[in-house]
């Protein structure tokens, strides 16, 4: 997709934002209608995830082997990790254990909300590696030409990394990314439609524009013209220049 100014940029970067907004908020429903079955899986991937550091530990930058441990970490904590802290009224320990309240028959509706956020930020931080979608990247592409691709770090069929460094900027597209998508479809659904009419209303202003100057061009090849049969040659032959150029303006202006 080839961007021609800032509005059509806008357009396409909220385009994709909601397209991925939409993937996470399906996700994020599949995961709380099957919270065990999800965390099984979650192991199941995590520890693909170590295999493949493993195998690819000598060809890896240190920044994404301690960012691949870190990632590994906290996924094992967040899944199978029950917490204990004192509660500082009661004096008693109370445990408390990662989404244990995503479930849609959930009793506590805050924690309940809670959790579902912190839920669709770390969906969201694997639709954004998974569809390759780096906020950062895709806000500075400007007129570039610009795909919606995939691109998963780990290659499958050998359980090795496919890349061997990482950028902080890199890191940080990827956690806007993630961010931003928590902020559901509604919010791009409605921005989009925001960015389309400000296109179309431009769009109409430039249209009426060109009309105007279209007209004001016709109305001095007329004037011009009506001067023809009174000019003497030398004079003929320069407003014949001048409507020739006026000619070739609107023609350009038209073609545009």
């Amino acid at each position: 997709m080839e961007l021609s100014n800032t509005t059509d940029l806008w357009v396409y970067v909220v385009t994709v934002l909601f397209t991925l907004s939409v993937i996470t908020e399906k996700l994020t429903q599949l995961v709380r209608q099957y919270p065990t079955q999800f965390k099984w899986l979650t192991l199941v991937i995590n520890a693909f995830l170590v295999i493949a550091l493993v195998k690819s530990w000598g060809n890896l930058d240190n920044s994404l082997i301690w960012l691949t441990i870190l990632i590994s970490v906290i996924t094992v904590v967040l899944v199978i990790g029950k917490f204990w802290f004192t509660n500082p009224f009661t004096k008693e320990k109370v445990a408390l254990v990662a989404f244990q309240n995503i479930q849609k028959n959930s009793g506590d509706k805050t924690a309940q909300e809670q959790e579902i956020t912190l839920l669709s930020l770390l969906l969201g931080l694997v639709v954004a590696v998974i569809f390759d979608i780096n906020l950062v990247e895709l806000i500075q592409a400007k007129s570039d030409k610009i795909e919606l691709t995939t691109a998963v770090p780990v290659d499958l069929t050998n359980f090795q990394f496919v890349v061997t460094s990482i950028k902080p900027m890199v890191v940080l597209g990827f956690l806007l990314t993630g961010f931003f998508l928590t902020f559901g479809s509604k919010f791009f659904h409605d921005l989009l439609d925001l960015l389309l009419e400000v296109k179309n209303q431009k769009r109409n202003l430039n249209q009426a524009t060109k009309g105007n100057e279209a007209q004001l061009i016709r109305l001095q090849m007329d004037n011009k013209a009506s001067l023809l049969p009174h000019a003497d040659a030398d004079h003929r032959k320069q407003l014949e220049s001048e409507i020739q150029i006026l000619k070739n303006r609107l023609t350009r202006l038209i073609a545009a």
